[in-house]
């Protein structure tokens, strides 16, 4: 949408009365049965008013899809991943969020009029969702989910990074509240499910991940994320709460699915032997996140597990190329080099450059490191992406050849 068309949900909201920070709004009377009745749940009074509070117990031989939601570790790789900031207990108090809003475009305008929260229980999965039935609720609202996310550890969302957290932190400054939660350590795991499953899936998004890694589909109560705010200045119009059952299930489903999803990404990462034969590109990201978080051997050993699967040829090389790095670090350079040469047989240049360091700079075999570096250019040639790095190339070669000359 053009920033200076008009947002149509936006006029509905100033139809209704809101213009900012859902201030001064003119709600229509109540439909005869309470929503509470409708749609099941309790209403929980605050200083501020009432607001809907529905929990579901989910029991711990629940499945979600594939997954069954008895725990949900946390992979130490996944919390190091995460970068907390301060020492977490041995076990923390993990809760799962996920906002509905009154938009997706963000901004002060935006107001989360749902929040879903689950954790794990003694019983199982437990799932908490807040609903204001009017925008002059928000205090209400926020402070119920403050007492929910006391003592909470680590929070979990899916983009909540970008969006959920900076939504919910701009309506606690706006009516001047401290949420006590300010602190907590978060992880969003739509940033690490792109850096795992971005070579095997064309989207990451939150339903494309249930259907395609957690084998989940959800019922025809569902509606489509689109479709909720319009659904939320519906019922601000005809105070019917029916049609919300749809949402609270969009909201439930995807709480439960982000529980799900981490304790799938914990078991894989740290367990991949049996995903190596079946999604060679997932192990390889695996490989690769176990080497930037400075874990070499233990990427080591994933990458030798890669050898000779059903990857790609760009991928091979990338196992190739990555052992080869490690073991030279580690001062095998016999290693090293037989690997780097195998690289070389899918026109890396980058392989071929790393050849022509290790015979330059380490074993001082200028004639070695003359060949590898002509074949980097060459395949450079080949490779149109290369050229960039051309320059640098014949800077090196020139070099070599200069060292040459002077031993003669």
């Amino acid at each position: 949408m053009d920033k200076n068309e008009p947002n149509p949900l936006l006029e509905k909201l100033k139809h209704l009365g809101v213009f900012s920070g859902a201030k001064g709004m003119v709600i229509p009377p109540h439909s005869k049965k309470p929503i509470e009745v409708v749609l099941g749940g309790e209403l929980v009074e605050t200083p501020y008013g009432a607001v809907l509070s529905i929990e579901k117990q989910f029991q711990d031989d629940y499945h979600h899809g594939k997954v069954l939601l008895d725990d949900i570790p946390i992979s130490p790789i996944v919390m190091d991943w995460s970068k907390p900031t301060k020492n977490l207990p041995m076990s923390p108090k993990v809760v799962f969020l996920d906002t509905e809003t009154s938009g997706l475009a963000g901004g002060t305008g935006t107001f989360a009029f749902m929040i879903g929260c689950g954790c794990m229980t003694q019983d199982g999965f437990k799932s908490t969702q807040l609903f204001m039935s009017e925008p002059g609720l928000e205090p209400a609202l926020l402070c119920v989910l403050d007492k929910i996310l006391y003592g909470a550890d680590v929070i979990v969302t899916f983009n909540g990074k970008s969006f959920d957290m900076p939504v919910i932190r701009n309506r606690y400054v706006l009516h001047h509240m401290e949420p006590s939660f300010i602190d907590c350590h978060h992880i969003d795991i739509l940033h690490l499910s792109r850096r795992i499953w971005r070579e095997r899936l064309k989207s990451r998004r939150l339903g494309e991940l249930e259907r395609e890694i957690l084998e989940f589909n959800r019922s025809g109560e569902d509606i489509p994320g689109w479709m909720v705010p319009e659904m939320y200045l519906d019922f601000l119009t005809s105070r019917d709460p029916a049609p919300l059952a749809g949402v609270f299930y969009h909201n439930r489903m995807d709480i439960l699915s982000l529980g799900a999803l981490l304790k799938h990404l914990s078991i894989l990462i740290d367990n991949d032997n049996e995903n190596v034969n079946q999604h060679g590109s997932d192990s390889l990201a695996i490989a690769r996140l176990y080497g930037d978080q400075g874990l070499d051997m233990e990427a080591a050993n994933r990458y030798e597990q890669l050898i000779g699967t059903n990857l790609q040829e760009h991928q091979q090389e990338i196992v190739y190329t990555q052992l080869a790095n490690i073991y030279r670090k580690k001062g095998m350079l016999d290693k090293s080099i037989a690997l780097l040469e195998l690289a070389t047989q899918y026109g890396s240049v980058n392989a071929a450059i790393s050849l022509a360091k290790i015979y330059e700079h380490i074993q001082r075999n200028y004639q070695m490191a003359l060949f590898w570096t002509e074949e980097a250019m060459k395949y450079s040639e080949i490779d149109g992406h290369s050229e960039d790095i051309r320059p640098s190339i014949d800077h090196r070669l020139q070099r070599i050849k200069h060292k040459i000359a002077k031993m003669e």
